[in-house]
């Protein structure tokens, strides 16, 4: 009899190490998210637990979607990150219309031509900033100005192509190539210091589809 208490108990001790290590990823894989999710709640709702919940509901309610309604969903999160570039830019006096925005992509998605490769897009709109923003601001002489200034700074290294680069930590893991998807956050700066684009949460995209210079960085 005693022989078979310990066998159970010894049985028992197995479920509930295993119970307790499951639940221990869960909690330590929630304290990763949470040095993120606090901070932005913080920032983006100063304190309104209701909206605090909200959020907390609105990861909880993405855990559960059907699969059916994945891709609507998934255009939905994109479009939380596009919404937010388009604000930059409008902050910067660059005009983006949202509905010719969205007819034009649906175009696109559609096989048609609008008229512009990648590459000649980019240019148009590079071209376009260097026009219309203050003189000061993106200057052929402001932006070597800022160049010569970082070069002299002992941390900051310039490759072959004239990308300046910090590393600020070593990362882990394998480097991305041109094919893969990332996951990062960013905020990207003028030479003025101004913000032209910023990402509040942690987005996805193709390394081979940012601006080269990005590109570059994410592959080093």
């Amino acid at each position: 009899m005693k022989r078979i208490l310990v066998v159970l108990a010894v049985a028992i001790g197995i479920v509930g190490a295993k119970a307790e290590q499951t639940d221990s990823v869960s909690v330590a894989y929630a304290a990763v998210w949470g040095e993120y999710v606090v901070p932005h709640i913080k920032q983006e709702y100063r304190g309104d637990s209701i909206q605090a919940a909200q959020y907390i509901d609105g990861i909880q309610a993405a855990m559960s979607l059907n699969p059916a309604d994945e891709a609507y969903y998934e255009g939905v999160l994109e479009g939380f990150m596009i919404a937010g570039r388009i604000k930059q830019m409008k902050r910067m006096q660059i005009p983006v219309d949202e509905a010719n925005f969205i007819a034009a992509l649906k175009n696109i998605v559609a096989g048609e031509d609008c008229g512009f490769t990648r590459e000649s897009a980019d240019a148009y709109l590079s071209t376009y900033v260097s026009r219309n923003m203050r003189p000061d601001t993106v200057s052929t002489e402001s932006q070597e100005a800022f160049l010569a200034k970082q070069r002299e700074r002992k941390s900051v290294v310039v490759a072959s192509s004239g990308l300046h680069f910090e590393v600020l930590s070593e990362g882990v893991g394998s480097t991305p190539q041109k094919t893969d998807r990332v996951t990062v956050k960013y905020v990207g700066r003028l030479a003025s210091g101004d913000i032209f684009d910023s990402t509040d949460a942690p987005g996805s995209f193709d390394v081979n589809r940012v601006v080269a210079g990005f590109s570059e960085g994410l592959m080093m």
